[in-house]
């Protein structure tokens, strides 16, 4: 396979989707008249909403203000209607129901991607009827590990709730400050390389999705609270775009196709009030089905992928066929070490010694007996031991001083996110709900071929590196961080 640059892999997140009927979507939406050359459309000649990079907005952008007005007056109404902000947040999570539809969020589940489609879905109903504006399509924060990565000006400009009802005090300082978030916090290139789609998607959930929220900080950075942020609702829908940019970078790429995933109801409240039902099913084509698609700084432009690391040949002709077969039900453990790991504010190295079968159970990953799609690190018994200040890269058998380490090396196999993650001895109710569970799995995948395929890997033994960053660029772990912040009960290296 010819090796796939970062930097000039572009293709369109919804190309697959072009064939696609749209008689549903015409006339559903209010026609293009009085747009200034200057503003994009909100819909195309289809009817289909067109979802746009907030970076690509000025101030005046009708999607813009009508989403300004639409939170405030979704802000205005009580509790008890299903159309107000606090009825939505609750659908996300809440310690206060009041309506029946609370706390559905799905996170660490196999319904992550499609519930927050569902979800997102109807809130952007929701807000286009508060609004008065029939075009609206919420828009997404397009950060790049390799461009703008600030938290919008919207979002913090004038920084008073009272003027400007998309501001909250309720963030980290420095975001609310224009502070760029770390370029590896905001990168998806490690999850858009995975071809199965669990592990896609438990990746992204990691990294960025969990890494923005804990970036942006207080009301984003705790499950219960996250969605009183208006920021929430565009980082969700730039997760949900980037599922459409994995999904158009082919290769064996797809979405579920059979039950649970297909077929589990999940309810929601439309801009009536209304219950409506939905299931994975429903929400497979965002043209088709839900009538919007992604686009960058113009109607007519495709959306560009995030670029992806560059993989060399002698590392996809190992990772490829690996990735594109079918997955194990059980996982066959490598190594089960009880480590008790202590992460503080300078890098730290873990030795996980793996079995004496080992060697033989990856040669069998790789000839394709026994079947399996991934070799990866289970982090399990995840606790922080304070509020979270700096996150983890975490690379394995890094050959050289941390100091040296880049994210974009070979060696780099994903980051560390505490989002949902408990602090220890704080109560349930003020930290995250049972789903989120308290562990994460990083793909060893890319790593392993890389190494095996110049005869580097060793069968006894992998390292693990963990190496501290501030969420916000500039920001020094050692002055950040007093003593540990997190602890990893045991770690666990596995084939699956």
């Amino acid at each position: 396979m010819a090796s796939i640059d970062r930097r000039k892999f572009l293709l369109t997140a919804a190309g697959g989707l072009g064939g696609l009927g749209l008689a549903s979507c015409v006339d559903t939406a209010a026609p293009l008249t009085g747009i200034g050359a200057e503003i994009l459309a909100e819909v195309d000649a289809n009817g289909i909403h067109l979802r746009q990079n907030i970076y690509c907005m000025k101030d005046t952008h009708p999607d813009l203000v009508a989403y300004r007005k639409g939170v405030a007056v979704m802000k205005t109404r009580p509790a008890s209607d299903p159309t107000s902000w606090e009825a939505q947040r609750a659908i996300h999570w809440t310690t206060a129901p009041i309506l029946p539809i609370v706390n559905e969020c799905q996170h660490g589940t196999l319904f992550f991607f499609s519930w927050h489609r569902m979800y997102l879905y109807w809130f952007e109903r929701i807000v286009r009827a508060a609004a008065g504006a029939p075009s609206f399509a919420l828009p997404y924060w397009g950060y790049t590990p390799t461009g703008q990565r600030d938290l919008p000006a919207p979002f913090r400009i004038p920084a008073d709730p009272a003027l400007n009802p998309l501001y909250t005090a309720s963030r980290n300082a420095a975001v609310n400050a224009g502070t760029p978030l770390t370029a590896s916090a905001v990168d998806p290139a490690a999850a858009l390389a995975l071809i199965p789609f669990t592990n896609f998607q438990s990746s992204l959930e990691g990294t960025p999705h969990g890494q923005v929220h804990v970036a942006v900080g207080g009301w984003m950075g705790s499950v219960p609270t996250a969605a009183l942020d208006p920021i929430f609702y565009l980082h969700h829908a730039q997760i949900d775009r980037l599922w459409e940019v994995w999904l158009a970078m082919g290769g064996g790429r797809a979405n579920p196709t059979t039950p649970p995933w297909t077929t589990d109801i999940f309810e929601f409240y439309d801009e009536n009030g209304n219950v409506v039902q939905m299931t994975g099913a429903d929400i497979v084509s965002t043209v088709r089905q839900l009538c919007y698609r992604y686009i960058s700084c113009s109607p007519v432009a495709v959306d560009a992928a995030e670029p992806v690391d560059a993989v060399d040949a002698q590392t996809a002709a190992i990772a490829e066929p690996i990735s594109r077969r079918p997955g194990r039900v059980a996982a066959e453990p490598l190594a089960d070490a009880q480590v008790g790991v202590r992460l503080g504010a300078l890098p730290l190295s873990v030795r996980v010694p793996l079995s004496r079968g080992a060697g033989v159970a990856l040669r069998d990953l790789e000839a394709g007996r026994g079947g399996g799609n991934d070799v990866f690190a289970r982090l399990d018994g995840l606790v922080l031991l304070q509020e979270p200040r700096v996150f983890y890269e975490v690379y394995a058998n890094l050959p050289h001083a941390p100091e040296q380490a880049t994210y974009r090396s070979p060696f780099y196999v994903g980051s560390l996110d505490f989002f949902g993650v408990p602090v220890q001895g704080a109560g349930h109710a003020g930290h995250v709900p049972d789903h989120a569970g308290h562990g994460r799995r990083l793909s060893l995948l890319r790593v392993y071929a890389y190494l095996r395929s110049r005869g580097l890997w060793r069968d006894g033994d992998v390292t693990l590196t963990f190496i501290p960053r501030g969420y916000t660029e500039g920001a020094e772990p050692t002055r950040l961080l007093s003593g540990d912040q997190a602890y990893i009960g045991r770690i666990a290296v596995a084939i699956q």
